[in-house]
């Protein structure tokens, strides 16, 4: 290019997105079957909490829960992380922010925010998606505080994309995994899930940040089903073949990543570590259930021994598929003796 036709720098500088117009960009194609109950429960998992307590009534819902706190600076423009280049490596202040515009729907009247200490701490409060206020404050002891206040009840809060039947857990909770889970109406628990050590015949790890819990399927299968968490909350269900060792179970992976639509899991390498994690642990569980049955059958013979009820039942299986209707009975009656009432029996 001949000289005189050269371009002459006269600035440099960074485009500037206008916030208001994007955010409404991004409410308007917010997914409307996403709530953002389990929006807020990622961001607490993903700040490391141990403890999440929910508590609903017709006209209000409250998240309480530990882990690392939102400092001021970063509730003073909670969506900024939204467009940070790439996925900004701060998980916490991205479920943060979509919760929060998930949060807006028209029944929602004020949404506030309280985390860290009082007075050090923040506080923000917003009667409206970028009406945003920060201020100093915080909670009592430190936790972070989310109240949503609404001037009508409104399940859509508790909507996921996913539909309650794929998942084998509460309905109600699409939660699980490391956190302490409990959801409450007027004070009364209506569910609850703590993290527990591996029953019989289940294989609980801890590895590379990925928590599972896998067992044995309950019939006879040629695939591994696994529901796959992601900051605790349900994300899909994995399928794959697997003639050699197929296991059921649920893995809480903060890696995977989801689609667009926020209801499903990406299929890229991420996917396929947890995959072969699996098919590793898999092998484990294997000699560990071996290991078990000496044990369980002596005390299976016992308990018929000492039940002609029970001899029956067993009897009766032995004949063929035409008294299928008996197992679930014969299952009840043996974990109950196995294992007692009201204890495991997964």
């Amino acid at each position: 290019m001949p000289d005189e036709e050269k371009g002459e720098l006269v600035e440099s500088g960074s485009f500037r997105v206008d916030r208001a117009r994007a955010l409404e960009k991004l409410s308007a194609f917010r997914r409307r079957d996403v709530g953002c109950v389990m929006l807020f429960a990622r961001a607490a998992a993903a700040s490391g909490a141990r403890e999440l307590s929910i508590e609903r009534a017709s006209r209000s819902i409250v998240f309480r829960f530990d882990g690392k706190p939102f400092a001021r600076g970063e509730l003073a423009d909670p969506f900024a992380v939204l467009f940070e280049e790439g996925r900004g490596g701060d998980e916490r202040r991205r479920w943060l922010a979509l919760a929060m515009i998930h949060a807006w729907r028209p029944s929602l009247t004020k949404l506030s925010v309280a985390s860290g200490l009082d007075p050090d701490g923040a506080l923000v409060t917003a009667d409206g998606l970028g009406s945003e206020k920060v201020e100093n404050g915080g909670t009592s002891d430190g936790r972070t505080l989310v109240t949503l206040e609404l001037g009508a009840s409104d399940e859509g809060h508790w909507r996921h994309p996913a539909a309650p039947e794929l998942i084998v857990c509460n309905p109600r909770s699409h939660l699980w995994g490391r956190m302490a889970v409990s959801v409450s109406s007027a004070g009364r628990v209506e569910g609850r899930f703590v993290p527990a050590a591996a029953g019989p015949g289940e294989l609980a790890f801890d590895e590379n940040g990925v928590f599972g819990h896998i067992s044995v399927p309950p019939q006879p299968a040629l695939e591994s089903s696994v529901d796959a968490y992601l900051q605790g909350v349900y994300a899909g269900r994995l399928d794959w073949r697997d003639q050699s060792l197929p296991v059921v179970g649920k893995a809480d992976d903060p890696s995977l990543s989801l689609d667009a639509s926020l209801a499903s899991v990406v299929q890229n390498e991420a996917r396929e570590r947890l995959e072969e994690l699996i098919r590793r642990r898999a092998a484990e569980l294997a000699l560990r259930v071996a290991g078990e049955q000496a044990a369980l059958m002596a005390e299976a013979a016992k308990a018929l021994a000492a039940d002609a009820g029970l001899r029956s039942l067993w009897r009766r299986r032995l004949d063929g598929p035409g008294v299928e209707a008996d197992r679930s009975t014969l299952i009840a009656s043996l974990t109950d003796r196995l294992f007692g009432a009201g204890a495991r029996k997964e």
